[in-house]
């Protein structure tokens, strides 16, 4: 499955944006929702119910 499948990944500037995208966000500049596929909640119960 999958054969000949390459990724490739670098390092990001983390540290350096996250606190001014965050604020965006929270501004309502940036809609983050095209990217979050996922319900927070539901990750965190997800874990929460492997740590058991």
């Amino acid at each position: 499955m999958n054969k000949g499948l390459t990724m490739k990944t670098g390092q990001t500037h983390v540290h350096r944006y996250l606190r001014p995208l965050l604020e965006h966000v929270q501004n309502g500049k940036i809609d983050p929702s095209f990217v979050i596929t996922e319900n927070t909640r539901e990750i965190e119960s997800s874990v929460s119910s492997d740590l058991r």
